[in-house]
């Protein structure tokens, strides 16, 4: 479960916390799962007198809040479901039959809010993979059009361009090795920021590197002649 928390401090101070937790660490959450495959609109737990303390302190183990130390005799623990998980209540009286009525309607709307909230991040998810691609393009179009083996630092700005402008600024350098088993050698070609310049351009250079020669070079080897894709 992701769980998303608001409570307040004794300051009165609002806190929201994110977590994640397995639903069979406490039956108050193991009974969301049968209520749900039942189709029943929401799911209760009562716990009185030890049943509270022992639900408080197993809770404690996993959020980041002080441990209570006055307890209710008795809670009850509602969750109100919509299509994408529940809506949790606690509350130390019972809800009346209007109130629970209320929460049903407000999870109903809420699941539509979810919805499309879920609707977002697949429109977000599709604009960028399809700046992702545009940008590939960018790049593959530049090394088709390769003439002398020199452009292969053009490849190298237009790689590095193509990455700050999709908000990869933090990549300061763009490297590309091309590795001669014979030789023993590398050939790197790499594209960086220039901040000797206030224009911040981006300066190529190429240069000949014996991997061998250094513990970051021998890992770049282990990775090359191993089958993994990225390290």
């Amino acid at each position: 479960m992701e769980l998303w928390l608001t409570s307040y401090a004794d300051s009165g101070e609002m806190i929201r916390m994110l977590y994640y937790f397995n639903l069979h660490i406490h039956p108050v959450f193991e009974n969301i799962i049968p209520a749900r495959q039942e189709n029943k609109p929401y799911a209760l737990t009562t716990l009185s007198g030890n049943e509270v303390r022992s639900y408080y302190r197993t809770m404690s183990t996993y959020l980041s809040v002080p441990r209570q130390q006055v307890f209710n005799e008795t809670e009850y623990f509602y969750s109100f479901f919509f299509p994408g998980g529940t809506i949790n209540v606690i509350t130390n009286q019972p809800l009346t039959e209007e109130q629970c009525k209320i929460m049903i309607r407000f999870a109903l709307v809420f699941g539509l809010i979810y919805t499309r909230f879920l609707d977002l991040l697949k429109a977000e998810a599709s604009v960028r993979e399809a700046q992702i691609e545009s940008a590939l393009e960018r790049v593959r179009a530049r090394a088709q059009a390769m003439q002398e083996p020199e452009e292969l630092k053009d490849v190298t700005q237009v790689f590095r361009h193509e990455m700050g402008m999709l908000g990869k600024n933090e990549l300061e350098t763009c490297h590309i090795y091309i590795y001669d088993e014979k030789a023993r050698k590398s050939e790197c070609w790499f594209a960086l920021k220039d901040y000797s310049t206030t224009e911040n351009k981006v300066s190529s250079y190429e240069f000949e590197l014996e991997l061998h020669d250094s513990w970051v070079g021998r890992e770049m080897l282990r990775f090359y002649h191993s089958e993994a894709k990225e390290v």
